[in-house]
């Protein structure tokens, strides 16, 4: 039987080093601070061959690039197919920053209701709904199952974060609130999630190291977007909103995204577009400047 070259992991493993020595090499010279440029500089400490280097520099970005924009997806169509959770979160959002000025990180303290907005979206429909494989490095029983070293573990990432003794009967929902308490606060997660409230970065020693940077992206993108946009559903021909297909999922290969959908995107109030353009000038101004002291400091 005939095999496609696509279809064999070996393709696309030269493919993929290809690509990222190529990105690895450009960062040779480039003196700004980077996981690739530290790589490139500890070179001969670390013994790593160029080829190394360049997979472990590729596998963080793509780890954190590809997740994170499926996460942004499935909040898109939470956002549209539960707009009561929209309107709490746009109402704190008011209580809180007002609209004089966009959300910053210092303000995640004060937004509870965001955060549990975030813990929500990567539980309700996690981008790695079996996580990642792992291996066992020795002999090993568990409930009275025996795993043998060398056995590749999957766990059910889905059915942990969707289990109703622990997040209710309504599990199979969006609803941040499961992650508040009474006073309206973070309530604490259950056990062995590390205060996660889900399963979604992985257990134990495992866990994802960069679970702190998607939470903290996360938390930017989705209290920005919704400080300054309505994220509503569109209307068919007939008058009648867009049927929405909550289960159906297309898989990327290294995450797992909703079908596609439309999305009708329009501004919360008439000088929110203003104030992003001013802050998008100011970033700018601020990124000339850094990059002025820079030289300066290099020439001196």
């Amino acid at each position: 039987m005939a095999v496609s070259q696509f279809s064999c992991p070996w393709w696309w493993n030269k493919i993929d080093s290809n690509m990222f020595i190529t990105l690895f090499n450009e960062e040779k010279g480039d003196e700004c601070f980077s996981l690739a440029a530290t790589l490139v500089k500890d070179a001969g400490r670390n013994n790593l061959t160029e080829r190394e280097n360049a997979w472990l520099a590729g596998t963080m970005y793509a780890a954190g690039a590809e997740t994170t924009a499926g996460v942004l997806t499935w909040f898109m169509l939470a956002m549209i197919a539960y707009p009561e959770t929209q309107k709490r979160a746009q109402a704190e959002l008011d209580a809180v920053i007002g609209r004089d000025r966009i959300p910053i990180f210092a303000d995640r303290d004060r937004l509870p209701y965001i955060c549990a907005m975030i813990k929500e979206i990567l539980r309700w429909h996690p981008v790695d709904p079996v996580g990642l494989p792992h291996c066992s490095i020795e002999d090993d029983w568990y409930k009275g199952y025996f795993i043998p070293k060398g056995s590749i573990c999957i766990a059910n990432v889905w059915h942990l974060n969707r289990d109703p003794d622990i997040y209710g009967l309504d599990a199979d929902h969006f609803n941040p609130s499961r992650h508040l308490d009474e006073k309206g606060q973070i309530a604490p997660g259950p056990p062995d999630t590390k205060e996660e409230s889900h399963v979604t970065y992985g257990f134990g020693r495992r866990l994802c190291v960069g679970r702190h940077v998607a939470n903290q992206s996360l938390f930017i993108d989705i209290s920005l977007m919704l400080w300054a946009l309505n994220i509503e559903n569109t209307i068919d021909p007939n008058g009648n909103p867009t049927s929405l297909d909550l289960d159906g999922v297309i898989d990327d290969g290294l995450v797992v995204r909703p079908m596609p959908f439309q999305v009708k995107i329009t501004p919360r109030f008439p000088e929110s577009t203003s104030i992003i353009e001013r802050e998008m000038e100011l970033g700018e101004n601020l990124i000339h400047l850094l990059a002025i002291a820079k030289s300066i400091s290099h020439r001196y």
